[in-house]
């Protein structure tokens, strides 16, 4: 099962973590990942064009992907495969 926290660093360097108040007790794997100011920059460009792209281009990515889905033109997904 995947559950995802939030948190943010303090000015102090500590992490101040958001916890649900009901979660199973258990072993937990917890991995740490932060945006460098580089890093944000770019997620708020992605963001920017994702927003600007108009509605009609998303449907035609769509059916493309269906009808070649429809016409045998893909393949099963296998996790355990890389791909070509």
């Amino acid at each position: 099962m995947i559950l995802e926290l939030k948190a943010r660093i303090g000015e102090d360097g500590k992490i101040e973590l958001e916890t649900p108040s009901d979660l199973p007790p258990g072993e937990v794997e917890i991995v740490i990942t932060y945006l460098t100011k580089e890093e944000k920059a770019d997620e708020a460009q992605w963001d920017e064009q994702f927003n600007a792209t108009p509605t009609a281009t998303f449907d035609r990515l769509i059916q493309q992907g269906l009808d070649e889905y429809h016409s045998g033109q893909t393949d099963a997904f296998d996790p355990t495969q890389e791909d070509d």
